[in-house]
């Protein structure tokens, strides 16, 4: 490069750098323009317009991970269709579960000879394969098709309700044995699914989410669950035409559970399909919203079938100096904030698939998924403990 070059390059540098220094408050002052201001303002613009983050199987909200319970079909807040097939025959435990279901037998026929409460071997459904489609037609609406065989409450608890148990004439657990491997898509095993549940987050006409905490003598008693948890039974989720009706776990549950009539509900739908991890139960999640207020459904409660066994209770002294039992039954704001701070403050422990019903039931409800993540970064949601 020549000296004349080399100075004709030092000159436009020195432009550039008055250019740069000057130009922004010259057209601040005579145009009112402000390009620190403008970009600023594209800034805010990509922060605040950015795509809301993918949902993966496992279910982050900020610094909250709910590891245990796999969405196994995409949320939608349009709803999912469940259809079901049942084969008519009953399921059948391999030589060593039946000896297990023998000892849970006999020691549930040791309760009822002492008069403490046994359960009753109820008719259920084992699930055997499942499957996930879209629709159709334009809607591409998620669909679930699930097939399914008879089975009952005792194998319920030979299996699931015995993970941790050792096999008869083996040196090792339910768990151990099958459930360490489990591939949630493909189901190896009919007999070890003798359940499906149908978890509903209830949100009252006055915008209080419904929180309510099991009692003491249910399975996985004395920690927050979802509103309402309900079982498919064989006898009673039925159609009119005598099909399977997982749509109607959800509504008898709303009804046995917290006495809350079809007429009393506004909008109800089930959301997605998922799987328990910890505790090897299947599982749809969905929300209700009610046209009556969160007092009017606490005054429901003394009348539904299984509040009182259902759902925890405590005793408290009024001002009379009398003893009153109150369930375990709250109402809150309904927002993803007071939601945590909620959990936080009453110390809660919940199951994970309650956990994610509340959290899914919010983007039914007007909120995105970028509330969620504010409401969860606090430190403090590293620890998962409370999920169970």
């Amino acid at each position: 490069m020549t000296w004349n070059g080399i100075i004709y390059a030092l000159i436009f540098m020195l432009l550039g750098v008055l250019l740069g220094g000057l130009l922004p408050p010259l057209l601040k002052y005579f145009a009112g323009y402000d390009l620190n201001i403008e970009k600023a303002a594209r800034r805010l613009k990509l922060m605040t317009t950015r795509p809301t983050p993918p949902m993966s199987p496992t279910l982050q909200v900020g610094n909250l991970t709910v590891a245990n319970w796999l969405i196994l079909d995409g949320f939608s807040s349009q709803g999912i269709r469940i259809h079901t097939s049942v084969k008519p025959i009953e399921i059948t435990l391999p030589s060593h579960l039946l000896l297990l279901r023998t000892e849970v037998e006999r020691e549930i026929d040791e309760c009822r000879k002492e008069g403490k409460r046994a359960p009753y071997n109820g008719k259920k459904y084992a699930l055997t394969n499942l499957r996930f489609t879209r629709s159709d037609d334009a809607t591409e609406l998620n669909t679930c098709w699930m097939d399914l065989q008879y089975s009952d409450y005792f194998n319920f608890l030979t299996v699931t309700g015995s993970l941790d148990r050792q096999i008869p004439q083996e040196n090792l657990s339910v768990r151990q044995k099958y459930f360490q491997h489990v591939d949630p898509f493909t189901i190896s095993n009919g007999f070890l699914f003798n359940s499906f549940g149908v978890n509903v987050a209830v949100v009252t006409t006055d915008q209080k989410l419904v929180l309510v905490k099991r009692g003491k003598d249910v399975y996985r008693p004395d920690i927050f669950n979802s509103s309402v948890n309900e079982g498919l039974s064989r006898d009673l989720d039925l159609e009119s035409n005598r099909t399977v009706s997982i749509h109607n776990v959800g509504v008898r549950g709303l009804w046995e559970e917290i006495g809350i009539e079809e007429t009393d509900i506004e909008d109800y739908k089930l959301t997605s399909v998922g799987f328990d991890k910890q505790e090897y139960q299947y599982g749809a999640l969905g929300y209700a919203r009610l046209n009556i207020t969160f007092d009017d459904l606490r005054a429901r409660l003394p009348i539904s079938k299984d509040a009182s066994l259902e759902i925890g209770s405590f005793q408290i002294s009024t001002e009379t100096g009398e003893t009153e039992t109150r369930y375990c039954v709250y109402g809150i704001p309904n927002s993803p904030r007071d939601f945590a701070a909620f959990l936080e403050s009453e110390r809660v422990t919940i199951t994970c698939s309650g956990l994610v019903c509340y959290l899914l039931s919010f983007l039914c409800n007007g909120f995105s998924l970028h509330d969620l993540e504010k409401s969860f970064r606090e430190p403090h949601w590293h620890d998962n403990s409370f999920i169970v």
